[in-house]
């Protein structure tokens, strides 16, 4: 059986950042960076907005440098208190995957010191 994880191509790292993503509806929502790729993120936030599969965000995560993204829902797990989700970043110009790469080398080397 394959897993979702036997399909990844960039190696995702464990990060716990605060966030804010917003809907076109102009709907914002809290949320925590569990790990993050180049590819992609985990998110998780507390339940209340109704988060669904394909649903277009803008995420903006709050590193030492801020990071403004625009993704995709893939995936959507409730749990008790918490909703986690999957996205996929669309779209992303040179300079948005440089501050991205920034983000993720920043806190990958903190986790190896």
């Amino acid at each position: 059986m394959t897993t979702v994880e036997d399909k990844r191509s960039v190696h995702r790292y464990k990060i716990f950042l605060q966030g804010i993503a917003g809907w076109e509806s102009g709907h914002n929502l809290d949320l925590e960076v569990v790990d993050i790729s180049t590819e992609g993120a985990r998110l998780r936030a507390i339940k209340g907005f109704p988060i669904k599969e394909k649903d277009v965000l803008i995420i903006l995560i709050k590193g030492k440098r801020k990071c403004k993204l625009k993704a995709e829902v893939k995936w959507c797990k409730e749990q008790e208190r918490f909703i986690e989700f999957g996205v996929k970043f669309l779209n992303l110009d040179i300079r948005t995957r440089e501050e991205l790469v920034y983000l993720i080398s920043d806190y990958a080397l903190n986790d190896l010191l």
